[in-house]
Formats: C-alpha cells, sequence, structure tokens
C-alpha cells in the first residue's frame, strides 16, 4: 500500500483537531529518553498484518527491559503471550486489573508512525473494555492527553486491533509534527481482567 503524502497528513491533522481537546495528563516523556526509527519486524504476520512495526521501549515486559510506570495493581507477571509476536523464549506479560494503569516510556512519533498494536487477553467480562491513552505535550509545554483507542478482548490470546494514534496528537504538539509520546493502558471498567503483551508501533502510514 502506498504512503500518504504529507500534505495531506497536514490538512488531515488540522481537521481532526477539530474534533478532540487536549485534556490534562501526567508525567509527559522527553526526547532524551527515546531512540526513533528502531528495527521493524512482522510482529503480527500470524494474525495476517505483514505490516512491519517496531516494538515500544519496554514492549515486551521481560525483565531487564525498559520499565513502564505502574499504578493501581498493574504488574509484570508470569506468562506470556501465546499468539506470536516475540520469541517463544519470553515468560512475561502485563497484568492490568480494574483500576490500574501502565505507562512506557518515551516513544519517537511523527506524522508516518500513527498505529499501535499489541497482544491483548480478558479473562472478565466480554463486555469489558481496555483504554488505549496517548499521554504528549503542547507546544507551551503542558501535559495533554487522549483517549485513542477501545479495545476488547478474550480469554484467549490474540492480536489488538491496529489503534491510530490520531495525528492530531502530532500537530497539537508541534509544529514539526514530529514528538515524543507515552502510551498508556487501562481498564475503563471494573468488570475485566487484563493481560497485555507486545506493544508495537507501525511506523509507516497506510491508506
Amino acid at each position: 500500500m502506498r504512503r500518504l503524502a504529507c500534505s495531506l497528513c497536514s490538512a488531515s491533522a488540522a481537521l481532526v483537531a477539530l474534533a478532540f481537546a487536549a485534556s490534562p495528563a501526567g508525567a509527559v516523556p522527553t526526547a532524551a529518553t527515546t531512540t526513533c526509527w528502531p528495527a521493524t519486524t512482522q510482529a503480527f504476520g500470524g494474525s495476517g498484518d505483514p505490516n512491519q512495526y517496531f516494538l515500544a521501549p519496554g514492549g515486551s515486559f521481560e525483565s531487564g527491559t525498559p520499565a513502564w510506570s505502574l499504578t493501581g495493581g498493574a504488574a509484570r507477571v508470569t506468562g506470556n503471550n501465546t499468539a506470536g509476536g516475540d520469541p517463544s523464549t519470553n515468560t512475561s506479560s502485563l497484568s492490568l486489573p480494574a483500576g490500574s494503569s501502565a505507562t512506557s516510556p518515551a516513544v519517537c512519533m511523527n506524522l508516518l508512525t500513527p498505529t499501535i498494536r499489541f497482544y491483548v487477553r480478558n479473562t472478565g467480562a466480554a463486555s469489558s473494555k481496555l483504554g488505549v491513552t496517548v499521554l504528549y505535550s503542547l507546544p507551551n509545554g503542558k501535559p495533554a492527553s487522549l483517549l485513542v483507542g477501545r479495545v476488547t478482548g478474550t480469554g484467549v490470546w490474540q492480536a489488538s486491533p491496529a489503534t491510530a494514534v490520531l495525528m492530531n496528537v502530532m500537530a497539537l504538539s508541534s509544529p514539526t509534527g514530529t514528538t515524543t509520546i507515552s502510551i498508556q493502558l487501562h481498564p475503563l471498567d471494573a468488570t475485566g481482567q487484563w493481560h497485555v503483551d507486545d506493544v508495537y508501533v507501525d511506523p509507516f502510514k497506510r491508506l
């Protein structure tokens, strides 16, 4: 699939920005703590997605990888994603009970890095949803956040839908369209019991 022209990206960003308002958020990442454009892999090939992705910092939740900020009972636990996405030698994943959240280290994003995808399992109510929120800074330095996805899951590990990091985040946070964000995962209700593993970012904008 061909990449979207940058002129269209900028126009879409201006339009989408009208539909969302930034809201206060927690700690915001800085460029010094992240690396842009790491190596990519077909992390979701087994789920019919041939696109290339890079692993978000600490996104495998293995010992020795960059730590996510965990609150409300979120924890790295034994039990790895079994649907693919990382080496079979990996042994850990992220547990997210009701009221918890997990926030990634900084991730470099721009208009051509628009989607987040991960592996997910929910052993709670089928109606439960997991929120995907992006934390970023406005040009004036104020922290902001945007809920960009609501994910459902079953008791079996599976790939989540590709969640769009709406282009207005980049438009609002940086005149150049390049910024650092943090990814925050959090249950949206009290009925789910969520497990997440292998959080990836697609570095190419696709139609």
